[in-house]
């Protein structure tokens, strides 16, 4: 004759307990291991799209849990889990999408700017978006562009690789480079505030007339504004 053993149901967390028991002990639902972080530097990247680049590429790796880019320090703050990644592993996965990077902070960077030979007429007036005062930059008896531009904005370097070519063929033409740095910076709550996007470029005339305000990447637009800005 068999006995009969009561027993009380079990609560619903208690059985939720025992089926995680029971699926971990079967290697159904594998323990996630402790979270970590590691900081990615970024070397000679031309953009901040860039780095969003690499952030989407680290987050679609299992394992992966966050990762977000500092565009100032030119890093990528990742946090994911030890137990099934490496950090060495995201740093391979970041080369092979083609870009330059080390384990650790500080030492990222961007590319160097473009170089521009000494005699053309091209200067920065400032610097770490300080405030500057545009009028007062412009040169007499020459076209005057002044370009708003960033070290992290890659279609300035595009506006700078067409004004090379510009002041070759123009000895009337001089380039101001104003540094904005951020978007809160004194030099762009002064200029910026109406514009979505760098680059940012102003024609004047040689007799202190504006002849365009041109934002974003038109280089058309920029090379017609040069040839209105230079006509008597």
């Amino acid at each position: 004759m068999f006995a009969h053993h009561l027993t009380a149901p079990l609560a619903p967390g208690a059985v939720l307990a025992v089926v995680a028991a029971v699926l971990s002990a079967c290697g159904g639902a594998p323990a996630a291991g402790p979270a970590a972080r590691v900081v990615i530097s970024l070397q000679d990247i031309t953009c901040q799209s860039c780095g969003m680049e690499v952030v989407d590429k680290l987050r679609a790796r299992p394992g992966v849990h966050t990762a977000a880019f500092d565009k100032t320090n030119v890093e990528v703050l990742v946090t994911f889990d030890q137990a099934a990644v490496l950090p060495g592993d995201l740093l391979k996965a970041v080369r092979a999408a083609g870009y330059g990077a080390n384990i650790g902070a500080g030492q990222g960077r961007y590319a160097p700017p473009e170089s521009f030979d000494p005699a053309l007429d091209v200067r920065w007036i400032n610097k770490d978006g300080e405030a500057v005062e545009v009028a007062a930059q412009l040169v007499p008896a020459k076209v005057t562009v002044v370009d708003f531009g960033a070290k992290w904005c890659g279609p300035c370097r595009e506006v700078d690789a067409a004004m090379k070519v510009e002041l070759g063929q123009n000895p009337r033409l001089a380039l101001r480079k104003v540094d904005v740095a951020d978007w809160d910076s004194p030099v762009a709550k002064k200029y910026l505030g109406q514009v979505e996007g760098l680059p940012y470029v102003l024609v004047f005339a040689p007799d202190g007339r504006q002849v365009a305000a041109i934002a974003g990447l038109d280089l058309d637009k920029l090379r017609k504004a040069i040839v209105e800005a230079g006509k008597p």
